[in-house]
């Protein structure tokens, strides 16, 4: 368990499964987010399988999970201590600086854990997510172009953002 200000970042649990599966399935985290829309079995194996690579967004005061972020294996790079950032948040949540606070935690917690980069991609027109990935200090890598097939069928421009302990570029 990781903790901020305002908030806990917990492994999930089986009882989170409602919780988190309305937010996975709103059309605002869809939409961002080039994911299946899932029923509760597969929520529940995704719970179970993924638990290690898996922080749920709680706030402290009344315990509401509000998003969740994921630490997935890094697949452009190649014999690097890497690994890539994902994540959503429920909407009513969103321009509060829940997922700034949110990822600060899990960056030093992986810089800590002797990550030597911390990848994240944002599809092009997700502009929140590209000024947020900005603010802490990600440097935009580039773009792969028709990189995602993502929400009702459209298919995304890519852009690939990374982060190094020592910034020396």
């Amino acid at each position: 368990m990781l903790k901020s200000k305002r908030l806990i970042l917990r492994r999930p649990e089986i009882e989170d499964v409602e919780e988190i599966l309305k937010i996975h399935n709103s059309e605002y985290v869809q939409h961002f987010n080039a994911m299946k829309i899932y029923e509760k079995e597969d929520m529940l194996k995704d719970i179970i399988n993924d638990r290690d690579k898996t922080f749920y967004i709680q706030l402290i005061d009344s315990k509401k999970i509000i998003g969740a972020v994921f630490i997935n294996n890094d697949h452009l790079r190649y014999q690097v201590n890497s690994v890539c950032l994902s994540y959503y948040l429920a909407k009513e949540y969103c321009g509060q600086g829940y997922m700034s606070e949110a990822l600060n935690v899990v960056i030093d917690y992986l810089f800590d854990q002797g990550k030597e980069v911390i990848s994240a991609r944002a599809f092009v027109g997700n502009e929140p997510s590209k000024r947020l990935l900005l603010k802490l200090g990600f440097v935009l890598e580039g773009c792969l172009r028709k990189a995602v097939k993502g929400y009702q069928g459209i298919i995304y421009d890519d852009l690939v953002f990374s982060l190094i302990k020592d910034n020396d570029c």
